[in-house]
Parts: structure tokens; C-alpha cells; sequence
């Protein structure tokens, strides 16, 4: 089994399910806030993003699904008013795999460019306003 992410193929080994103790560990690589659910047997990663609002709960969505179409691999997604909530699992592996890890970090890296940039936004209205 192998697949193509971000233009390069993927190795096998990122596609193999993980074990309870293997995605334990690898849980504590990444940053704060992701869980492991097991549902119907099969585990996921989620995570839950508050959000100042709808807007900006949309806009990193859609850069998610930018990641998301890339690697061709898809989240569960659930968009509340102030909560972006997203899931990742290998189906076809039947639980967590590295391809899991690796997009729920861009998921992170996403999120925290999304708060730089209104922070960078906030500063210039400031700015202007003075």
C-alpha cells in the first residue's frame, strides 16, 4: 500500500497502523490538546481549535482541506460557531498511522499561523487608529 503526499509517494511504514503503545507515545509528540478515541474498534486523533468565530473557524478549515487534498487524506471536520473540531484516522489501515501524525501537526502549524496572523492584523488596525 502506498500513496502520494505533498508530490512525493508515500513509504508503507507511514501507512501501517500504529499500535496502542506506538501511537501513546507518538500522541505525546504533538502538541497539547490531541486525543486518541477509539470508535468501532478503530482509533482517531482529534482535536478541538476554539476560534474568535465562525469566520475564523472557516478559514482554517479551508486551510485544512488544503493540506487535507494535498496529501490525500481526508479529516472528519466539525465547524461550530467558536469550535473546529477535526479527526484523523487510515481507514484502510484501520486506526492511526504516521500520515495521521504528520497532518495533525500541519493541523497545529495551520492553526498557529491562523493566531499570527490575526495578532499581525489586530497590531495594523492599532496602528492605524493612533
Amino acid at each position: 500500500m502506498s500513496e502520494e503526499c505533498c508530490g512525493q509517494e508515500i513509504s508503507e511504514s507511514k501507512l501501517t497502523k500504529l499500535t496502542e503503545k506506538q501511537a501513546v507515545a507518538a500522541l505525546a509528540q504533538l502538541a497539547p490538546g490531541w486525543v486518541i478515541l477509539e470508535t468501532n474498534g478503530a482509533r482517531s486523533l482529534q482535536k478541538s481549535y476554539r476560534q474568535a468565530d465562525f469566520a475564523s473557524g472557516m478559514q482554517l478549515l479551508n486551510d485544512i482541506a488544503q493540506v487535507a487534498q494535498v496529501a490525500h487524506h481526508h479529516p472528519m471536520i466539525n465547524l461550530t460557531f467558536t469550535e473546529l473540531r477535526v479527526s484523523w484516522t487510515t481507514y484502510a489501515a484501520g486506526g492511526i498511522t504516521q500520515l495521521d501524525l504528520l497532518t495533525a501537526q500541519s493541523c497545529d502549524e495551520l492553526a498557529a499561523l491562523r493566531a499570527e496572523l490575526r495578532l499581525s492584523a489586530r497590531s495594523l488596525e492599532d496602528d492605524l487608529d493612533d
